[in-house]
């Protein structure tokens, strides 16, 4: 937009003429399109002309130009707003962003009523397979697996030593291999 028109455009701006947005638009859209393109990132054209349009419109329905007393600072003013508008809507995808995110983490979390029968159903077929090993071994298998003790945690409690434990840990686990071996299949 040239200078002598600056002027022209803002007392029409003034009077209420919807011919001199239109012009102002023309004028200034291509800049500040690319303004915004800069600050949302590589493949935000049509995301940067919908704010380009926003900040027209609202530039227009709160008659925002009766603040500004200057033509020359129109030029400015449209590019705070761009800048401002852009902002806000990284703001907004950041937040979305971060939600999106924790309700992965939930969905993550949540088990399906057949995924939950089905864990069901193997917690049943364990505990009956571990019924079917030595004692010994059972409860070696138990304290490892289920209560989370180490190797010389276990020998401690039971009295052997560590290399018995791990010889009960290899044999229970041989013999759930084998009994749950058509289960897993």
């Amino acid at each position: 937009m040239e200078m002598s028109n600056e002027l022209d455009y803002f007392e029409d701006l003034k009077l209420g003429k919807e011919e001199a947005l239109t012009a102002l638009y023309t004028a200034n859209r291509k800049w500040l399109m690319l303004a915004a393109e800069s600050i949302l990132g590589p493949g935000s054209t049509m995301e940067s002309q919908d704010l380009v349009q926003d900040v027209f419109i609202e530039f227009l329905e709160k008659k925002q130009f009766k603040n500004i007393h200057d033509p020359k600072a129109i030029r400015g003013y449209l590019h705070k707003a761009i800048y401002y508008r852009c902002m806000d809507r990284l703001r907004k995808k950041k937040v979305v962003s971060g939600h999106l995110e924790d309700f992965k983490k939930c969905i993550d979390k949540i088990q399906l009523p057949t995924q939950r029968l089905e864990n069901k159903d193997l917690e049943l077929r364990l505990s009956s397979a571990i019924k079917l090993i030595p004692d010994q071994s059972a409860k070696v298998l138990t304290l490892s697996h289920f209560h989370y003790l180490k190797r010389n945690e276990i020998a401690a409690k039971l009295n052997v030593s560590p290399s018995t434990v791990k010889n009960h840990l290899t044999n229970a686990h041989k013999l759930l291999r084998t009994l749950l071996k058509k289960d897993l299949l």
